[in-house]
């Protein structure tokens, strides 16, 4: 054993050394099994056996997984020792995030992400208080404080605080030291630097004989702070700017310069180009090109292009020779420093695609094959052949082969046929094949990686675009000759009517298999967006429900009331609208409690002033919540406070038009529910189809976020503590509704 213990010390002082190094030169480090990672067992839980295994390897080592905590607090170390370095740290609300484009314009236009993709748009705490000391003078163990605790002064506070409020949550604890000798472990062994902050050098010596702790706690906001804090920020639509910069300074330049000012600038640039166009064009300027590339590209400039993305700042310099040479299909691809970033990691190497190249060709040629013996009463095969043949004879590809022709490490690509279509002045809706070559069928999508995406902006971004124009010119006093400074967006009529076909059939008929439901669904998606509504998306799931079923699936009950509610807002229904002008903003503060067999409900709606436009407390009795509890479940505080927050709205809300409102529950399941329109309870998915009734009615935005509830002004009037509230603004309703 003396010989182990050696050369676990020579270890220890070599990494020592290796450490103190890398604190001379400044580089962040972290070391394994420092102190032995002393963090004292609990008892309150089994151990995997010591020994050895079936194999004759250790128990220990299948252990392969760190704990959760080793690596929550790894990763709190290195981020806080970023933040130290000059990191910004990432922002705790809504107000100081920057999400995806994407989301952000979702958000504009009044459709909520599920998910915590973005930030709140109140922080969870007020502050964060940290604790450094003896654990024994630490708060009571447990996650939240349910009474006050007062610090005792031999512990060190940031901030300084003397008392930590009920509601108190601790969000992040570890020992910083630990009882043990030290007679095994070298000197050198305390002079590891750790991350954890503050960055310190631990001293040598003897380890401390009690262990020490530090703790971060959450201080709560108390429910009057947080209403303030939430009636000063924004709505979430007005926070985020999903507009891309230089479209955002294109309007504004558009909007700010007069029709004359912008002809004349347009006209100058034109023919400042067209004259650089001539001067290339006659000195035989262009850049470098392959004879491959050359052959598709014809006559275009290519440095002209280059010229005109400097001049305009386009952050891609290298574009236009990349297009030049042509770019790689398989591999790595370059990055534009443009695009968003997202990592892409590669699942198959170029030498193994190679390798498997000849078999994945075999099957490609005989599924390829075999699609040419089907029906095709669009046409779409024989046009996509055409298109090939076309594309051919202009040189862009060569062929035909057959399969013999191919090298046995070519990548054989299946293409297909979609059929898109378009609007024509003259000829009004047209429709096209256009071909689509399926790279992932040969594998030569797994080999690329990178580290940027590109992210497709939808209807939703055009419709962000033109509100930011609308308003843009209502600043300046300019008339944009929308009369309610609305707009719409509508499906086309081809569009319209082919869905309405298709669902007609499908209802006549009885019903459908698994898959035309889902080639339905996969349309009505497309079409939905250009309408949206929670009451399509809670018909919408279940659509999905017949798409997983095998065989015929029989149009019946909720499946047939989804189909004509979807026929009925694709045909029938009004445009989809989005207002550009502010509206009124109210914040309405739901909460459900349960004790006792009775549960009570509360809520209160505030206006932007901070001030309470109405409020709601009712009581359910045991029988009348046994009748709606029809499933007999233990908990069910999580229905309730659906309940609560659905009938808040169409009690306290439902006078208001078009209106704006920002609804707060503590309940995470229920918050969840709210966003997503679904629920497994039935009762669940009743009150969130009157929600969305309401909502569609009268033009109620809705936007949904969680309180905490230590903060939440609703918890009185749900324990029927009503005080604090006035008795004429109190708006009365019998919880019978429920059942």
């Amino acid at each position: 054993m003396s010989w182990r213990v050696q050369l676990a010390n020579e270890l220890y002082s070599f990494t020592a050394q290796v450490l103190d190094l890398c604190f001379e030169l400044g580089i962040l480090f972290s070391v394994e099994n420092p102190f032995r990672l002393q963090l004292h067992c609990t008892n309150d839980h089994p151990h995997l056996p010591w020994g050895r295994l079936g194999d004759n390897s250790f128990a220990t080592a299948a252990e392969v997984a760190y704990p959760p905590l080793l690596c929550r607090l790894m990763a709190l170390s290195f981020t806080e020792q970023l933040v130290q370095l000059g990191a910004t740290p990432a922002s705790a609300d809504l107000a100081g995030q920057h999400p995806a484009t994407s989301l952000a314009a979702r958000a504009s236009v009044n459709v909520q992400p599920r998910g915590k993709s973005l930030k709140p748009l109140v922080s969870e705490y007020a502050s964060i208080v940290a604790l450094q000391g003896l654990a024994s003078a630490m708060p009571p163990s447990g996650s939240k404080l349910s009474t006050a605790f007062a610090i005792p002064p031999d512990l060190k506070v940031s901030p300084p605080v003397s008392v930590l409020p009920p509601g108190s949550k601790c969000i992040r604890a570890f020992s910083s030291g630990g009882t043990g000798g030290a007679s095994a472990v070298p000197d050198q062994v305390m002079q590891v630097h750790f991350l954890t902050p503050p960055f310190r050098v631990l001293s040598k010596g003897p380890l401390m004989q009690e262990i020490c702790e530090e703790r971060s706690y959450g201080i709560p906001w108390t429910p009057e702070q947080f209403v303030e804090k939430a009636c000063h920020a924004k709505h979430p639509r007005e926070l985020l700017q999903c507009i891309p910069q230089a479209l955002k300074e294109s309007i504004d330049h558009q909007v700010q310069s007069s029709q004359a000012d912008l002809a004349k600038e347009r006209t100058e640039c034109m023919r400042k180009w067209v004259l650089r166009a001539k001067e290339l064009r006659e000195a035989g300027e262009d850049l470098p090109m392959n004879q491959r590339c050359r052959k598709i590209l014809g006559s275009k400039s290519l440095k002209l292009f280059e010229e005109m993305l400097l001049e305009s700042g386009y952050g891609d310099c290298q574009l236009a020779r990349n297009i030049a040479t042509g770019f790689e299909l398989l591999g790595t691809m370059p990055s534009s420093g443009v695009m968003p970033k997202k990592t892409v990691v590669a699942t198959v190497g170029i030498d193994q695609l190679r390798e498997v190249a000849h078999l994945n060709q075999k099957a490609t040629w005989a599924s390829v094959a075999a699609s040419g013996s089907t029906p095709d009463p669009n046409g779409v095969l024989s046009e996509i052949y055409k298109l090939t043949q076309e594309e051919c004879a202009k040189g862009w590809m060569k062929g035909p082969f057959t399969l013999d022709d191919i090298p046995r490490d070519a990548a054989l690509t299946p293409r297909f046929g979609v059929v898109q279509s378009s609007y024509d002045a003259k000829l009004g809706s047209v429709s096209k094949v256009r071909p689509i070559d399926n790279f992932t069928a040969s594998l030569a999508n797994l080999t690329n990686s990178g580290d940027e995406t590109i992210m497709p902006q939808g209807v939703d971004m055009v419709v962000a675009a033109m509100i930011y124009r609308v308003r843009a010119m209502k600043r300046l006093g300019k008339d944009p000759d929308l009369r309610a400074s609305l707009v719409s967006v509508c499906n086309t009529e081809a569009r319209k009517r082919s869905l309405s076909e298709m669902i007609t059939n499908i209802i006549q008929n009885g019903g459908a298999t698994a898959r035309e439901f889902e080639s339905l669904r996969g349309r009505l998606i497309f079409a939905e967006g250009q309408i949206f509504g929670r009451g399509a998306n809670l018909r919408m799931k279940v659509l999905s429900r017949a798409c997983r079923k095998a065989g015929f699936v029989k149009v019946v009950d909720d499946l047939l009331e989804a189909l004509l509610f979807l026929r009925d807002r694709v045909v029938l229904d009004e445009p989809r609208k989005v207002s550009a002008s502010k509206r009124m903003c109210y914040h309405l503060y739901t909460d459900a409690s349960l004790e006792g067999g009775v549960s009570g409900l509360g809520g209160i709606l505030y206006n932007t002033s901070q001030l309470v436009v109405c409020w709601y407390a009712e009581q359910v009795g045991k029988d009348l919540l046994s009748s709606i509890n029809v499933e007999d479940k233990e908990g069910f505080i999580y229905e309730m406070e659906v309940c609560a927050a659905v009938q808040g709205v169409c009690r306290l809300c439902c006078k208001l038009r078009s209106a704006d409102i920002v609804l707060f529950c503590d309940n995470e399941a229920a918050l969840a529910a709210l966003i997503s329109g679904k629920s497994d309870s039935s009762l669940v998915n009743a009150q969130l189809a009157e929600l969305s009734h309401l909502e569609d009615a009268n033009n109620l935005n809705l936007w949904f976020e969680r309180v905490p509830s230590a903060s939440n002004p609703a918890d009185n009037p749900s324990r029927m503590v009503l005080d604090k509230l006035s008795a004429s603004s109190r708006v009365r309703w019998s919880p019978e509704i429920l059942t």
